[in-house]
């Protein structure tokens, strides 16, 4: 199946104010984890696109093989772009629309087509990979 996609974006927005630039970065990073953080925050909650067999053995891990990533124009709020996923049991698109601000969401649309029949499937399953610091007070 060839090797694991990883993308991490850095996007940088023109506001209409002088001077003033918002920033919103997400990450895609390897099999189909990924997450994004608002202005101003640390990295926390991360996703998955797909979760097969989660809990069994052997979890099947569904990577993102393909990125692609629609111009915006100067006037958007947010940013669409798109994923292939694919593995032994399942293949599909997804959508992604980000957006950014002080609150950065995910809008997000997938349409799945299944090789072989899994016994788990979990749409989105969440992981967490928080860092704390009392010396920082985070």
């Amino acid at each position: 199946m060839g090797g694991k996609a990883s993308l991490v974006s850095r996007f940088m927005f023109l506001r209409a104010r002088p001077g003033v630039q918002d920033e919103f970065l997400s990450s895609f990073l390897g099999a189909s984890y990924f997450r994004a953080i608002a202005k101003g925050l640390h990295w926390g909650l991360s996703t998955r696109g797909l979760g097969i067999d989660t809990g069994l053995s052997p979890e099947e891990f569904p990577s993102f093989r393909e990125f692609w990533i629609r111009q915006p124009k100067p006037t958007d709020t947010s940013l669409q772009f798109y994923a292939l996923l694919d593995s032994q049991s399942v293949t599909g698109g997804y959508e992604f629309n980000v957006h950014y601000g002080e609150t950065t969401t995910m809008d997000i649309q997938a349409t799945l087509f299944f090789r072989k029949k899994p016994q788990v499937v979990v749409l989105a399953p969440l992981t967490s990979m928080f860092l704390f610091r009392r010396e920082h007070g985070e």
